[in-house]
């Protein structure tokens, strides 16, 4: 039984993390698509969007790559942008508490990005 079990978590745990790198890729283009759209409409913040939406690029691919579909990618993104848009016009308005999460959640993307996913 421990060798069937084995066996058993030594195929799916790849299957798993594969499933989750792209669910957290797809993640973090919601984020950085949020941060795009902010910069984009306030131009006064003196930063362009371009970075932003280089990852939301970059991320994009990534999920695709680990097998997330472009109708779960869209899906995903309506889902969570407007919430992205949310935590980081309220970091613009110097809330500490989004400021903390916007850095912890960016660090977690560096990280996905440095590692390739």
């Amino acid at each position: 039984m421990k060798a069937t079990a084995m066996l058993v978590m030594a195929v799916l745990i790849p299957a798993m993390a594969t499933a989750d790198t792209g669910s957290e890729a797809a993640d973090c283009a919601a984020l950085w698509q949020g941060a795009a759209d902010v910069q984009r409409k306030n131009p006064g913040l003196g930063v362009a969007p371009g970075t932003s939406e280089a990852l939301v690029t970059s991320f994009s691919g990534m999920a695709r790559s680990h097998g997330v579909s472009d109708a779960a990618l869209g899906a995903i993104l309506r889902e969570k942008v407007s919430g992205y848009r949310l935590m980081y016009r309220a970091v613009i308005g110097g809330d500490k508490q989004s400021t903390d999460l916007l850095d912890r959640r960016a660090q977690s993307c560096d990280r996905l990005l440095k590692t390739g996913g």
